[in-house]
């Protein structure tokens, strides 16, 4: 992991020109996956809990799952 993250941080620096905006875009958006995950399970449990299954919740959670975890695939790849 320390090496997939030092990697990031190369392919997001100064150093790096061919295309960093797009890393740097590619660094936020995992970032917000990994914020909006433990929420998107919260906010399922609480509504299950209530017994309101919110559909809303569950489809949170599968994107956000999803998404992070092709980012990771994709940037370890590369």
């Amino acid at each position: 992991m320390r090496d997939f993250i030092d990697d990031l941080k190369y392919m997001c620096s100064s150093a790096y020109t061919n295309s960093r905006g797009f890393y740097i875009l590619c660094a936020v958006t995992l970032i917000a996956m990994i914020i909006i995950l433990p929420i998107s399970l919260v906010l399922m449990i609480i509504s299950i809990i209530k017994g309101s299954f919110n559909v809303l919740s569950l489809i949170l959670l599968i994107v956000s799952i999803v998404i992070g975890g092709g980012l990771i695939f994709w940037l370890k790849k590369s």
